[in-house]
């Protein structure tokens, strides 16, 4: 099943995690407030499970300035085409690091 892809190679967005309504994350919440953290891949065929952030993870605020690097893809497990448009995976460069992250959790530079 394919989904409409938000965001293309080179675009510029900004992180805002938190800030949608209460559903999945991809991130991990630190004790700075309005800072998360990402991780560097997210599992697509077991997610939504207990385990599905591997590699390193970075620090982010809201509002950082990212660039996409790639479309990954949605999660397996997503069969409504609305869930599969708002978890599908981008992979971003935040200051020097690549992580992944939700398409719900990016917005767009310029609207």
């Amino acid at each position: 099943m394919s989904v409409e892809k938000i965001f293309g190679a080179g675009d510029l967005v900004l992180v805002d995690v938190g800030s949608t309504e209460a559903s999945f994350a991809t991130y991990e919440p630190t004790m700075t407030p309005g800072a998360y953290f990402l991780y560097e891949k997210i599992d697509l065929d077991s997610f939504p499970s207990y385990n599905d952030f591997f590699g390193s993870k970075i620090k982010v605020k809201n509002g950082t300035l990212g660039s996409i690097v790639q479309a990954v893809g949605a999660p397996g497990r997503m069969m409504s085409s609305r869930a599969r448009k708002k978890y599908y995976v981008y992979e971003i460069l935040i200051e020097g690091s690549v992580c992944q992250i939700f398409a719900k959790d990016l917005k767009p530079t310029i609207s």
